[in-house]
């Protein structure tokens, strides 16, 4: 039986073309144990049916469903970020249109909410098929969300890996709409997602809590918009990227999003307790030596691989990159 929680609980679902298994996903949505409060979907200008499944399953509903149908588009980021914005709830569970979640997963992930102190849960998933069968690996195995980074999470510690790394997934979050004045706007042309940023501010601004369970089938497909982006790549292929020139963008990208960090860092100063406000502003100037001298390597080879060994002598190749594997690669990369 749906119950009620003390807690409004929002979800923000967006939208694009989805839809192939948008009814199926909403159906997981209407099964919920706890009922939510409510439902914001944001469309971002689909082209197939989805605007039809999200009206007739809006008309139908047992709690509020809020419909907005953009005027154009505005991409994934952005169109979450309008989503969340929308919601009034205390808890904001986000939701892609494609997975399935469990009954008990608003009922599972609300527990430890209980605890005021507490900004961020996020749960397991099962990798699913188009055909909902599981394959592969658990979500986190894939996330490499090992047994050590989770203990550093239970420590108190999330904030020390999701500066470096993408670990939470937004199908798989649950945050405190508190934080979202301050976590709002998504800075553009860095390497994280919406998700990764929530995540990683939630964890400066208050504690986060892990939960071992598979709340959701995260379903993977050929017509995504964003698979997953944390599948393992072989040193072949680094190499492959690194010769390409592709890593010189990729490193402009990381020393924007490290300088979008700070400044909010800077900004948000009296919210975020100083050591690990210290903390990350020492790590980020540590990381922006290591990507200067990635992105900026000598024409030539002698002196390229000079610098190159003095800068595994610190340490940073395997604190801040790939250790030996990225070391090679910029060997082997082409100087813009």
């Amino acid at each position: 039986m749906n119950k009620n929680s003390d807690k409004k609980v929002s979800i923000a679902l967006c939208t694009y073309n989805g839809e192939r298994f948008l009814q199926e996903q909403l159906e997981s949505l209407a099964a919920q144990t706890v009922v939510p409060f409510e439902l914001v979907i944001c469309d971002d200008v689909s082209s197939d049916s989805t605007r039809e499944i999200l009206e007739k399953f809006a008309a139908n509903a047992n709690f509020p469903v809020r419909l907005y149908f953009n005027s154009e588009n505005l991409g994934f980021i952005k169109n979450f970020e309008k989503a969340i914005s929308l919601c009034n709830g205390e808890i904001v569970f986000l939701s892609d249109q494609d997975d399935k979640w469990r009954p008990d997963k608003i009922e599972t992930m609300l527990v430890p909410f209980s605890d005021p102190g507490v900004g961020l849960v996020f749960s397991n998933a099962t990798i699913i098929d188009e055909q909902n069968n599981i394959i592969g690996e658990s979500h986190w195995r894939a996330a490499f969300f090992t047994p050590d980074i989770q203990r550093k999470f239970r420590q108190g510690e999330a904030y020390k890996t999701l500066y470096l790394k993408t670990i939470v997934s937004g199908c798989n979050m649950a945050f405190r709409s508190k934080w979202w004045p301050l976590i709002k706007p998504f800075p553009q042309e860095i390497l994280f997602l919406h998700d990764a940023w929530i995540a990683l501010f939630a964890s400066l601004f208050a504690e986060v809590v892990i939960i071992d369970e598979p709340l959701i089938g995260y379903r993977i497909h050929a017509n995504q918009s964003t698979a997953m982006d944390r599948q393992k790549v072989s040193a072949q292929e680094q190499i492959a990227k690194a010769r390409s020139g592709e890593k010189g963008q990729q490193y402009q990208k990381h020393l924007n999003q490290m300088n979008a960090i700070r400044e909010r860092v800077l900004r948000l100063e009296k919210e975020i307790p100083p050591e690990k406000r210290q903390y990350l502003l020492q790590c980020i100037q540590e990381h922006e030596r290591h990507l200067t001298m990635r992105l900026n390597v000598s024409h030539n080879a002698l002196a390229r691989c000079r610098k190159i060994l003095r800068e595994l002598a610190t340490g940073r190749y395997h604190r801040f990159s790939n250790g030996f594997k990225s070391a090679l690669g910029d060997l082997l990369r082409k100087p813009a």
